[in-house]
């Protein structure tokens, strides 16, 4: 059986194809890359999003619906003006870039209906992951989620769903190792939101403490400062700044 490898945040992830969930999705379109892999695609005008009803547990894939409300709640958790700033060695100073691109809130809107994933738990994990849109990675890379570099088969599935999708390249950091450079803010934050629904979501990872430890894993080499140990106190800290409670 053929496998594609998908690459997530810190470890590489085997699955058979890119198999999106048809009780979600529907009857789904198929592409067959060159090498033989067929992959299942969702088809983003029959994507059902029903009106959010908080759960008994949270899910990410409990889908809120793009309402002025979520959008309200959205735009207030990514564009905070109080951030403490980063500063780097030669004195610059970098602040939320979130908060001078409001029109990213459509762009998270938007990623989560088309791959069933709850908006806010996308717009903590951007936030936690750029140090809330002060990282060196978000504003040189446009790299929103501390990306690992792309596999080909993925960038090719993402294009069949957004055709515009721009270039992905890869370069390797002295003690990080290899991270994604995106085209735009907006393809990494489509990105993140398809890597959630195939390689997390679609393997019956759902809640932020299982996402974590694949996601962010503690003791992982590419981490040394040891950020990873807070990455699912953080996403959830930042949910509950949203309104989710049912952890």
């Amino acid at each position: 059986m053929q496998h594609i490898s998908v690459l997530s945040k810190r470890v590489n992830i085997l699955i058979s194809g890119v198999v999106l969930s048809t009780g979600l999705y529907g009857t789904l379109p198929s592409d067959k890359f060159d090498d033989g892999v067929t992959v299942r695609l969702a088809a983003t005008q029959e994507t059902s999003v029903q009106k959010y009803k908080e759960p008994e547990t949270f899910s990410i894939t409990n889908v809120v619906e793009p309402d002025a409300h979520a959008k309200e709640v959205i735009m207030k958790a990514l564009t905070r003006t109080d951030i403490k700033p980063r500063l780097d060695d030669e004195g610059g100073v970098y602040g939320n870039l979130f908060a001078s691109q409001p029109h990213l809130v459509d762009v998270i809107l938007k990623a989560s209906k088309t791959f069933s994933i709850h908006p806010y738990f996308l717009t903590a994990v951007l936030m936690q992951e750029s140090g809330n849109g002060t990282s060196y990675s978000l504003y040189e890379r446009n790299n929103t989620s501390g990306m690992r570099c792309m596999s080909p088969d993925s960038i090719r599935a993402i294009k069949q769903v957004y055709p515009d999708y721009g270039e992905v390249g890869c370069v390797r950091t002295t003690d990080h190792g290899e991270y994604a450079t995106f085209s735009s803010i907006e393809d990494c934050i489509v990105y993140t939101s398809w890597l959630f629904r195939n390689v997390y979501a679609n393997q019956g990872l759902l809640t932020v403490e299982e996402i974590g430890k694949v996601y962010a894993p503690v003791g992982d080499e590419g981490d040394p400062e040891g950020f990873n140990e807070e990455w699912t106190a953080g996403v959830k800290s930042k949910l509950i700044q949203m309104g989710v409670q049912n952890f």
